[in-house]
């Protein structure tokens, strides 16, 4: 909101300004991310209620600052970041425990442009890597790249949107074909859901029919335009 009151026009909406109504959600030293506010359908959304959304949301998001100081990081971002003991904060700066990742993660930063752009970051081990996606923007304050993060490698757990209403599944049936589309075996899939090796096959099957499919490429052919992370 303007200091006259009123909103911003649509050619401003999305933009940073040092004008507009601030909202400080980070949790490391109270820096602020000021948002103007965004009109839709006739309605403007109060920049609050935007980072309140972005906050709550299950997919991990980072606002970055070059070179690499942490702007914002909503709920999700933190506890993956939580996780990772080769990416640290240090006065509000991500310090990368290997050099060659850590140049990796500036280059990229350096080329973002408008359009969105990923980077599969290496973090040692088989397959393990940091995903990230986003895309740079322009602001008053300067330019600032507006990312997702998630972890890629063993114990990944892809999500879908309700399977149960797309395809009529059960919600055993669902959880079976999530774990199938992660590349488990019925057995795996078997322990980790501790029921029996045949009650998972018979799900199999039931899904299968369901679905109209008869394998599991089919099934990921079919599932993969539903996934949400």
């Amino acid at each position: 909101m303007m200091a006259d009151g009123k909103y911003r026009s649509k050619n401003d909406a999305g933009r940073v300004d040092s004008n507009s109504r601030e909202t400080a959600w980070s949790k490391r030293g109270g820096t602020a991310l000021t948002i103007c506010g965004v009109e839709t359908r006739g309605s403007t959304l109060a920049p609050g209620t935007a980072l309140s959304w972005l906050n709550v949301d299950t997919r991990a998001r980072i606002i970055v600052a070059a070179p690499l100081r942490l702007v914002w990081s909503n709920a999700a971002a933190d506890a993956i970041l939580a996780k990772l003991d080769d990416i640290t904060l240090h006065d509000q700066t991500l310090v990368f425990a290997s050099a060659a990742s850590q140049r990796l993660f500036c280059e990229f930063i350096t080329r973002l442009g408008p359009q969105m752009a990923s980077l599969a970051l290496p973090r040692g081990g088989h397959l393990n890597h940091l995903l990230v996606n986003g895309c740079a923007v322009e602001t008053d304050n300067g330019r600032l790249a507006c990312l997702e993060i998630s972890l890629g490698g063993p114990g990944c757990q892809p999500r879908y949107h309700d399977l149960t209403a797309v395809f009529g599944l059960t919600n055993a049936e669902a959880r079976v074909a999530e774990h199938l589309l992660a590349g488990h075996t019925a057995t795996l899939t078997a322990q980790q859901l501790s029921i029996s090796t045949a009650t998972v096959r018979t799900h199999i099957r039931r899904l299968y029919s369901k679905i109209d499919v008869t394998s599991r490429e089919e099934l990921l052919g079919k599932i993969q335009r539903f996934r949400i992370l």
